[in-house]
């Protein structure tokens, strides 16, 4: 028992180091003007949708295909499914899957052509991959705080961490958001120059 205890641990630390890393560097990079990190609220929403939109196609997914009546019949598997069964029987589900595709694919597509052309081709890449890294446990910390905050929305002391979380990414998000004072920069940059 004690063992599994460690290894869960261990991975876990295995993913909080990497994050925790590109968040620092993501704020140091942040809080000055000559890289843009997220250009606005949007870019950073749009980015936080590379991975809430995979994990709302798998929620749909599992609860709308899980929930339909229609027997597959006997002796038959998943893969005999055939186009005009699915689009019959599974139409919402699959309508939703494929929604949730284009806006992963559509802000996957912002979130790396945004960040190459603010920054150039390297810088660009190395602050996506940062941002990639540092996307994934804030959003599963916000939605672990959110599922805490609503199984007890009335107990204000177990709320209490959900709160301070959320003002901590709030704070963290606003660190992060510097296209304005880059853009400003650069065109003050240019002036001089000219």
């Amino acid at each position: 028992m004690e063992t599994s205890a460690i290894a869960e641990t261990s991975h876990l630390s295995m993913v909080l180091w990497p994050a925790g890393v590109a968040i620092f560097l993501l704020i140091v990079l942040g809080s000055g003007s000559r890289f843009v990190v997220f250009s606005d609220k949007s870019d950073l929403l749009w980015t936080a949708g590379v991975i809430l939109f995979p994990i709302a196609t798998i929620i749909v997914a599992g609860v709308g295909f899980g929930t339909i009546n229609a027997p597959l019949g006997e002796g038959m598997k998943l893969g005999d499914v055939t186009f005009s069964m699915l689009v019959t029987t599974y139409l919402f589900p699959t309508i939703v899957c494929c929604v949730m595709l284009l806006l992963f694919l559509r802000s996957l597509f912002i979130t790396v052509v945004g960040t190459i052309l603010n920054n150039g081709l390297l810088p660009g890449l190395f602050i996506l991959v940062l941002k990639l890294i540092a996307i994934i446990p804030i959003l599963i910390a916000a939605i672990g705080g959110s599922a805490l905050y609503f199984e007890s929305a009335r107990d204000v002391r177990r709320n209490l961490p959900f709160i301070l979380l959320l003002g901590f990414f709030v704070w963290l998000a606003s660190r992060m958001i510097n296209g304005e004072r880059v853009i400003e920069r650069r065109l003050a940059f240019q002036e001089s120059a000219a």
